[in-house]
């Protein structure tokens, strides 16, 4: 399933049930910041990967990695873009 968000603070809410996260769910965040990839969990939320566009030019292949392997194994995930 694939949810999309233009904010994302990690809180162990999840925006889209408004509940707190369950082990089913992975989050993938498309930004800007000073950084190329971050990956892990605070704060309770579900595990993050984070892609900046300003640093890996092909951010595109990073965004259909996380979206083919991780439906393949049966997670619900969505993608935060800004």
């Amino acid at each position: 399933m694939i949810f999309r968000c233009d904010e994302f603070i990690e809180t162990d809410v999840n925006p889209i049930t408004n509940t707190k996260y369950d082990d089913s769910w992975i989050v993938f965040v498309l930004n800007d910041e000073s950084y190329k990839m971050r990956c892990g969990s605070k704060n309770g939320c579900a595990y993050t990967l984070k892609v900046s566009k300003k640093y890996v030019v092909h951010w595109q292949m990073a965004l259909c990695d996380f979206v083919g392997y991780y439906s393949s194994i049966g997670k619900k995930y969505y993608s935060c873009c800004f």
